[in-house]
């Protein structure tokens, strides 16, 4: 066994410095000044591309440039630590050992380590995993896995992903994915909030709302009075500064009746809702949707009603 692993070793270096010698030619004639300077050029491309991890652009750059210089062997080391970034550790070999070939004596000793390392890590990969073998109580397993009883992962009950228990991946009960309840739904997509609260959720925030519409329209409705006492002008007109605060306090009253009219719409259909919605729990049990039952029998209809200085809702339905 260990023999036909060397020689796998030995074939595979083979072929991976055939195709080195192909993606990387030798040189065939010195490299002139233009050549370095595109080289150069190319090599200050490649280096922005890496710093930006756009390290497939640098590879590519870095090839460039190697043919423009083919002497410049360190291109090939750029191009190795490229493609370690992409998790090609195979190519990574491959430039990192025809660095070493072609640089001979002046190649970097770090580099040489380098090569001899990531070989043994891929021949390590490569090797066949070990045989079944009897382990743990006797009994037989899978690689020896967890007490060594069958399918022993964990602590090696049957099916023991997780800690062990029937079935039990993720909580370990009975189907128990995720949380581990029974029925194999997860705590976190259970609503946050109790569908049966969203209706007095609205009727409070149309509370909130009736209450500052209620303020406003009450400061709104005083300053108005207010201001028509002033106007003592003959035939009833206001001095300009009491005509300004009778136009600012019919504007409040304006804003705080159609908050007002809001907040009690809000209360109205949160009302609404709640008493015709039907049991939440009893539609989801027939798999119909909540009121579905409820809406098909009974329409309401909530409208904010505003007149002079009179603000209100109206309210309507069909049962």
């Amino acid at each position: 066994m260990k023999l036909k692993t060397t020689l796998g070793s030995v074939m595979c270096a083979a072929l991976l410095a055939s195709s080195a010698e192909a993606a990387y030619p030798s040189c065939t004639r010195p490299p002139t000044s233009q050549d370095k300077d595109a080289a150069k050029g190319l090599h200050q491309t490649a280096k922005q591309y890496f710093a930006k991890a756009l390290y497939d652009q640098a590879v590519a750059r870095w090839t460039e440039a190697y043919t423009f210089d083919c002497n410049a062997h360190i291109f090939l080391v750029n191009i190795g630590n490229s493609y370690e970034k992409l998790g090609q550790g195979d190519k990574a070999i491959e430039a990192f050992r025809l660095y070493v070939t072609r640089s001979g004596a002046e190649a970097d000793p770090g580099i040489v380590e380098k090569v001899k390392n990531l070989e043994a890590a891929a021949a390590a990969n490569a090797a066949p995993p070990p045989p079944d073998k009897v382990a743990g109580d006797g009994r037989v397993g899978t690689s020896g896995a967890g007490d060594g009883k069958p399918d022993g992962a964990g602590d090696g009950k049957p099916d023991g992903a997780g800690d062990g228990k029937s079935d039990g991946t993720g909580g370990g009960k009975p189907d128990g994915t995720g949380g581990g309840k029974p029925d194999g739904t997860d705590a976190a997509s259970e609503p946050l909030i109790d569908p049966a609260l969203l209706p007095w959720l609205v009727v409070g925030g149309g509370g909130a709302l009736a209450l500052t519409g209620g303020i406003l329209l009450g400061v709104g409705t005083v300053n108005a009075s207010d201001a028509r006492k002033r106007c003592t002008l003959p035939g009833g007109a206001c001095p300009p500064e009491v005509a300004e605060s009778g136009t600012q306090a019919n504007l409040l009253k304006g804003v705080g009746g159609g908050v007002l009219g809001l907040g009690v719409a809000a209360i109205g259909g949160g009302l609404a809702w709640h008493f015709l919605s039907g049991d939440p729990a009893e539609a989801a049990g027939t798999g119909e949707p909540p009121a579905t039952k409820a809406t098909s029998r009974s329409t309401w209809q909530v409208a904010p009603i505003v007149a002079g200085d009179f603000v209100g809702a109206s309210a309507f339905g069909t049962f």
